[in-house]
């Protein structure tokens, strides 16, 4: 191979493989709230994102508490192979509800007012690493008859 061809495809190797990583389009609306993971979020609004950085193979914590008793809509838009998972704890035991269980990257549930939930990701034993955003949307659904709770 001629000198050229060989930088010309080591110029696109590396260029394909420094961008594959980034992000064309923003996974989040504009007006959409995003979150840090690393700050405890009290009294979200009605929509929002949490981000997740996740660097290393560790488990990775964001506290929510919400103000009034909800549904809402839990949505990974990002990162779809990263576990998540969320924790409620009560006297004598933890309640743990895990979307790599439940099969699913949206879920809709109920959550309780100022009740602290623990969320959870984790990048799943992959050497890259990766952000995961997570969509939360306040749903109009008439908490008290609304099933699943948690």
């Amino acid at each position: 191979m001629t000198r050229i061809v060989k930088i010309t495809l080591l110029f696109f190797i590396v260029f394909a493989m420094t961008s594959s990583t980034c992000y064309k389009n923003k996974p989040f609306d504009e007006e959409s709230f995003v979150y840090s993971n690393v700050e405890d979020i009290i009294y979200p609004p009605d929509e929002f994102q949490l981000f997740f950085n996740l660097r290393t193979f560790n488990n990775y914590e964001g506290i929510i508490v919400f103000k009034n008793n909800s549904v809402w809509e839990v949505e990974k838009v990002t990162a779809f192979s990263t576990k998540f998972w969320i924790e409620r704890e009560y006297p004598l035991y933890i309640a743990t509800l895990d979307f790599g269980q439940l099969g699913v990257n949206k879920y809709l549930i109920g959550f309780a007012a100022d009740t602290t939930y623990h969320f959870w990701a984790n990048n799943n034993s992959f050497i890259e690493p990766r952000n995961l955003f997570v969509r939360f949307r306040r749903l109009d659904n008439n908490y008290e008859t609304f099933d699943p709770k948690f």
